[in-house]
């Protein structure tokens, strides 16, 4: 994790697999992956808990991470079950907590527990890492 290309801090999917399998997760029916920044995350960790996931469609920023809105904007939410009571919302980061914020409005009936691998959430997995991440889905080819 020490490396840095460009700026930005290295993570390999091996680091990332590793954090997830010692990381105590809340109690949780379903995981609830924000779209896209957390599409292959959410899936990661549905996977290591062995519970459905469910995606919610947040559209904020540009690919060169710009705010395209003053606000996020719910584009579509999934449809989810009523067994379903508590949930894991999972994002790769939350700088303000505006994209988190958006998805728990829309998930008022629910008990919600938010999840990144940096940032600021009720549970981060790396809370040592401050700057930008060279995600490994990304270079990795979803290693």
């Amino acid at each position: 994790m020490d490396n840095i290309m460009d700026g930005k801090v290295s993570l390999s999917m091996e680091e990332i697999n590793h954090r997830m399998l010692s990381f105590v997760f809340p109690a949780v029916d379903l995981v609830v992956g924000i779209t896209t920044g957390a599409t292959f995350l959410a899936g990661k960790i549905a996977e290591h808990l062995n519970l459905p996931v469910l995606y919610i469609h947040i559209n904020f920023r540009l690919p060169d991470n710009t705010p395209k809105f003053a606000n996020p904007q719910l584009i579509k939410m999934e449809h989810i079950p009523p067994q379903y009571k508590r949930l894991l919302l999972v994002d790769d980061v939350s700088v303000t907590g505006k994209t988190l914020n958006c998805a728990i409005e829309n998930l008022k009936n629910f008990t919600v527990f938010t999840f990144v691998i940096k940032g600021k959430a009720d549970y981060v997995l790396f809370p040592e890492i401050s700057g930008c991440i060279d995600w490994p889905w990304k270079t990795e080819g979803n290693g």
